[in-house]
């Protein structure tokens, strides 16, 4: 020990204790979407490939059945943000009765669409942009040091995904608007879900939330790569889940249904594997 009290030593092995990272390293400053890019699973949940027995919409046997799939829960997340956005419009606009939904395995490409009011195709006075661009495409520069889902909605899609376009109209404002988005929202970053394309399992999952989507969007007809779904209540959709099933003594499982008002249906029915949640 020297005079000053600093203190030089070497470990058991003999070699110098590593060297503390500076201070610029342990908390560098990032924007908000290198936050979101390099921290995915506070956003949206795991971005690696999952298998796990999910109910998914086998569309040869139009029917839903339990099956183990490999998919991203990710990718399920920002498809379901964009899709419950589009299904939300009917709280804003009553008129709004139709929600189609294109899913094409072999472009890798997703479409959703409904005819409700569209967005303001007006300039925002604070942010000095359109209004779908702030919605959409638009993050902050300031630091990020924590992050949430809360707040971040469909601009999680545009970020996580190689290319987003927003078209929308506005007979108010007597105005269409469409822009497109590429690359992650930046040149700079690669697809990050792993996946060469939308396989089986991961479209029938997809498949299955339009089913659930036309379940409980009453008034709405939910079209899935140009097909109408045969859901109209709650009941129909129960339906599809045990279909062409028996009870113990061979007779065709029933189901219990009650529309109780504009808010709420329900239904029971026989489970044939137990308890399921």
């Amino acid at each position: 020990m020297s005079d000053n009290g600093r203190h030089d030593y070497a470990g058991d092995d003999g070699k110098a204790p590593p060297k503390k990272q500076a201070i610029e390293k342990t908390y560098p400053k990032q924007t908000q979407l290198e936050h979101i890019l390099l921290r995915p699973d506070t956003y949206i949940g795991s971005i690696e490939h999952t298998q796990e027995v999910m109910w998914i919409y086998d569309s040869e046997k139009e029917t839903m059945i339990p099956k183990q799939i490999d998919y991203v829960p990710g990718l399920y997340k920002i498809f379901d943000e964009i899709l419950a956005n589009a299904a939300d419009n009917k709280q804003r606009d009553k008129t709004m009765d139709c929600l189609k939904i294109e899913i094409n395995p072999e472009t890798n490409a997703i479409s959703i669409w409904n005819n409700g009011q569209g967005i303001p195709i007006v300039m925002h006075k604070d942010e000095k942009m359109f209004v779908p661009t702030m919605i959409f495409g638009h993050y902050d520069e300031e630091e990020k040091v924590t992050g949430g889902r809360n707040g971040y909605g469909a601009k999680l899609c545009n970020i996580f995904s190689t290319k987003f376009t927003v078209e929308t109209a506005a007979k108010k404002y007597k105005r269409q608007f469409k822009q497109t988005w590429e690359n992650n929202m930046t040149k700079a970053s690669e697809p990050k879900f792993k996946m060469d394309k939308l396989d089986e399992g991961i479209v029938g999952l997809m498949s299955r939330r339009a089913f659930d989507v036309a379940a409980s969007t009453r008034g709405v007809k939910v079209f899935l790569n140009d097909k109408k779904l045969p859901v109209n209540n709650f009941k129909d959709y129960i339906d599809l889940y045990i279909k062409n099933k028996k009870d113990d003594v061979g007779n065709p499982i029933k189901i219990v249904y009650e529309n109780v008002n504009d808010a709420w249906e329900v239904a029971l029915t026989l489970s044939d594997r137990g308890f399921q949640q």
